[in-house]
């Protein structure tokens, strides 16, 4: 990592949200590089109309001046971890602790916060990691710093190891899986569109059944059938975009032997049926959803005051 990115970069809000909010809500343009993951629990996300489906140990880092819709899963409520960051960020006095929700031309900040060019990260890139990940420990220390109010020179010196850490994934230096781990991850992406069972996998990775479910379950928080099932409806929705088979032709490639069931279980992970995914149809939203905004800033004494949204609404 270039060792002049992001010298001048601050945290500027960060926070876990227990999403329960049953009607979905958009931010039109956010003013930071954002970081957000899935701690438990399932919702998507549309950024910068790309849909996201939000498991445990999903990860994604949007650019600068993104736009974001939140849906929830009413069944299972996903807790997000959430971290605003300002690339270029001037000395500010008070500092304005949150990032811009909206152009807010009245206000001088919105001009003086800039982004920097980041290669790699130019658009909007999804991981999949297990929750053990150091990255999920580093980015859970930094919430609980900045929920407890550390000092303005720790929110600066974050920005730079959450980075490292982004590119020393998107490298692959990390090697964070164990090697039989690996090999069944690699087995599950050879056969996608083969017939695939629990007997390849414990051949490849040497493990008993209840040992390879256990494998899952630590690592990416998913019984072996539900991680194969999201891999496949991944490959279906790409297959959607790229190609002119039919909603059934790519089921039956994909192993459903049911188009209704694979259409149920598309609609389930991705909000949209098949159909509209190719159409890129985006999830309806209410025409009168607010543009919310939220601001925060401490005064002397260190305290935080918030404006027009409530606590437990920012993100």
């Amino acid at each position: 990592m270039d060792e002049k990115i992001w010298q001048n970069a601050m945290i500027v809000y960060a926070r876990f949200t227990d999403f329960y909010l049953l009607e979905p809500f958009r931010y039109e343009q956010v003013q930071s590089r954002f970081l957000v993951w899935c701690e438990t629990g399932k919702g998507r996300l549309i950024i910068n109309n790309q849909c996201i489906a939000m498991t445990p140990g999903k990860l994604v880092f949007a650019p600068w001046n993104h736009s974001i819709s939140w849906i929830s899963n009413p069944e299972e409520p996903f807790l997000a971890g959430t971290i605003h960051i300002i690339p270029d960020m001037p000395e500010e006095n008070p500092p304005r602790y949150s990032p811009f929700h909206s152009a807010t031309p009245e206000l001088p900040e919105f001009y003086t916060r800039k982004d920097e060019f980041l290669p790699s990260f130019q658009d909007v890139t999804e991981f999949e990691l297990p929750l053990e990940h150091s990255f999920f420990h580093l980015a859970r220390y930094v919430v609980n710093c900045f929920q407890e109010e550390c000092p303005e020179f720790i929110l600066r010196l974050f920005p730079r190891q959450l980075l490292y850490e982004l590119y020393s994934i998107k490298a692959g230096k990390v090697s964070f899986y164990p090697d039989n781990f690996k090999q069944m991850i690699n087995t599950v992406e050879h056969y996608l569109e083969d017939h695939l069972d629990m007997k390849m996998l414990c051949r490849v990775s040497n493990l008993s059944v209840p040992g390879v479910y256990r494998c899952f379950k630590r690592i990416m928080s998913k019984t072996p059938g539900q991680y194969i099932n999201e891999r496949r409806l991944k490959r279906a929705s790409e297959l959607l975009r790229t190609t002119d088979l039919s909603v059934r032709a790519i089921s039956r490639r994909l192993q459903y032997k049911d188009p209704f069931y694979f259409s149920r279980c598309f609609k389930h992970l991705f909000g949209v049926s098949p159909r509209q995914w190719r159409n890129n149809v985006s999830i309806p939203l209410p025409p009168q959803l607010p543009q919310r905004q939220s601001f925060s800033q401490r005064d002397i004494s260190g305290k935080k005051h918030y404006f027009f949204l409530p606590f437990n609404e920012l993100m």
